[in-house]
């Protein structure tokens, strides 16, 4: 399974390898805003075969990956963010991304917030989110 020695590269090749739909390998590549790190890796172009949509579902998956610790413990984003930098070494790849990929990051935080307020609203009308589950854009066959 390990090709590049980049996982979100790796396991989107071996799901598309496998079967799954291409909505689930574009989610796999993409998550947690991996092309930061392959533009640092000079992975660009493996990870540009596969299509990269922002919509509810990838930020959700962003958020579910940088909502849990190390140890599977649940944690929020920034304490998230911290651990990595703790853990990374500066010159690391991850840790040179991280300008660009924690702003994606903390976005991708920010609308889930924002979606999961207009849908907790005792009144609220789903017309207020700015994508509903029925976007074309949603991956099927999950």
């Amino acid at each position: 399974m390990r090709e590049s020695g980049f996982h979100p590269l790796d396991g989107a090749v071996y799901l598309r390898g496998n079967g799954w739909s291409e909505g689930v390998c574009a989610l796999v590549a993409h998550h947690s805003g991996s092309r930061f790190v392959a533009r640092v890796l000079g992975l660009d172009d493996g990870l540009c075969e596969f299509e990269f949509v922002e919509d509810p579902l990838s930020d959700a998956l962003t958020v579910a990956d940088n909502t849990a610790g190390p140890n599977g413990t649940i944690i929020a984003v920034d304490e998230c963010l911290r651990e990595k930098r703790r853990r990374h070494r500066p010159e690391s790849p991850n840790a040179r991304a991280n300008p660009e990929r924690d702003g994606y990051i903390r976005a991708a935080d920010r609308r889930v917030a924002h979606r999961l307020a207009v849908l907790n609203r005792p009144h609220g009308n789903l017309g207020d989110v700015d994508e509903q589950p029925g976007d074309r854009r949603w991956p099927t066959g999950l």
